[in-house]
């Protein structure tokens, strides 16, 4: 049985809740925490050996590298390069 990438796990909850908040489902926000946490869960769900506090502080600081808005999925693969993981 093939494992599922982080990328092509169920993200459905976290757009259902992008529309219930009225967030722009196109963009990552990472001011929301909400959005931090649940990219820091997903990530620590592929590999549990992560700890989820040093996942969110790498999710917040890739997004203040980069001046613009981000999709989830480039902010994912910055953060997975930026830990080594594939």
């Amino acid at each position: 049985m093939r494992m599922v990438s982080v990328f092509e796990d169920d993200w459905s909850a976290y757009y259902d809740i992008k529309k219930v908040v009225g967030s722009d489902p196109a963009h990552f926000v990472s001011s929301e925490k909400w959005e931090v946490d649940y990219l820091s869960m997903m990530i620590c769900k592929h590999y549990p050996f992560l700890n989820a506090g040093e996942v969110r502080n790498v999710i917040i600081n890739c997004c203040k590298e980069k001046n613009r808005e981000l999709t989830k999925d480039v902010v994912l693969k910055q953060v997975m390069n930026y830990l080594n993981l594939k």
